[in-house]
């Protein structure tokens, strides 16, 4: 797993995470980038640090945590911890959501926390526990609440999905 280009092992601790991230963001000052859009990755307290002038690096611009469901892309939960326990769950890492409802108030605890726009994943993937790529993973349901949820706060929801993915337009 990457963030700001620095490899993350999910064995460090966050004061470790924020340093690799730091050193990551001068890198890119260095070569001259000065905005960031991190889509699916929780950096939204280096976002907020870095627009309250605490720390120097470029503007990110970020969307939080991604949103699933239960097994989706980023369920990054154990096999014997209940979803809503996981560490990466409760560090916002990532927003495990079940139904309409959950996934609305995922949408508005990111857009609370500062995130600029929206990631979901509806689709299944390569590199992750317990989906496989042609899964689907969130209704058309949760989807359209997701949109609605970004839409009430004049932002957009970007999706991981895959080509064998279909819903029609939402």
């Amino acid at each position: 797993m990457f963030r700001f280009g620095v490899p993350i092992s999910r064995s460090f601790d966050h004061a470790a995470m924020g340093a690799a991230a730091y050193e990551g963001m001068q890198t890119y000052m260095d070569m001259g980038y000065t905005t960031l859009r991190d889509v699916g990755g929780n950096s939204l307290s280096i976002s907020r640090a870095l627009a309250e002038g605490r720390i120097r690096g470029p503007r990110v611009y970020s969307s939080g945590g991604p949103i699933n469901g239960i097994s989706g892309h980023c369920d990054l939960g154990l096999l014997t911890v209940d979803p809503y326990e996981s560490v990466f769950q409760k560090r916002g890492d990532t927003n495990v959501a079940t139904g309409p409802d959950e996934v609305t108030a995922a949408v508005r605890t990111i857009l609370r926390q500062g995130g600029t726009h929206i990631k979901v994943m509806p689709g299944g993937g390569v590199a992750s526990n317990f989906d496989p790529l042609e899964a689907t993973t969130m209704t058309e349901a949760e989807l359209r609440a997701a949109v609605d949820a970004a839409a009430d706060f004049g932002t957009y929801v970007c999706a991981h999905a895959y080509s064998g993915f279909e819903y029609g337009a939402v």
